[in-house]
């Protein structure tokens, strides 16, 4: 059975689509299929969270999670999880879900939100760069080791952030 297509209307997740696509030489449907049967988690959906939305209409066998604290309650036999990016292996590691991702995606969140926002600092972290640290060290234990993540960082990436995931082994190209 043909499922019906739904518009694409994020236009962050647009933008790293036919980003990757020109950087990948391929269509940005064929990036899309990459999400095919994959388990892959939403940082910083937004309250809506239209990307997830997008992506169970969009993709074949694909299982869709995401965590933000802006999520509605009571969304977790959804795959949403009202926390923050620091408690991604609390909530979905062993000790919570027991969920290893093929595919993290986050479409502006790290750079957009997270440097100016008081709730995802929090008072335990002196330093953005410690805090970048956290999350870099949570994501690797979600991550599946031949995973990959997928950040929209705008025009000018944030090189602290960047930094901190290079201290934890990530290999990190920036793409335009």
């Amino acid at each position: 059975s043909s499922q019906e297509q739904v518009p694409l209307a994020i236009s962050n997740f647009e933008l790293i689509l036919s980003v990757l696509a020109k950087h990948l030489g391929i269509s940005a449907e064929e990036v899309l299929a990459q999400f095919n049967g994959k388990i892959v988690l939403d940082i910083g959906p937004g309250g809506t969270y239209p990307l997830i939305k997008y992506l169970r209409v969009n993709t074949t066998g694909a299982v869709i999670y995401g965590i933000d604290p802006r999520l509605p309650e009571g969304l977790e036999d959804h795959g949403l999880v009202k926390g923050i990016a620091q408690d991604m292996a609390k909530l979905f590691g062993k000790e919570g879900l027991g969920v290893k991702f093929d595919i993290i995606v986050s479409t502006g969140f790290f750079n957009e939100e997270l440097p100016d926002t008081y709730q995802w600092r929090g008072p335990q972290y002196s330093s953005r760069t410690e805090l970048y640290r956290t999350i870099a060290q949570q994501i690797k234990r979600v991550l599946k080791p031949e995973g990959i993540m997928y950040i929209l960082a705008g025009p000018k990436p944030n090189k602290d952030f960047e930094d901190a995931f290079k201290q934890e082994g990530f290999t990190v190209a920036n793409v335009s």
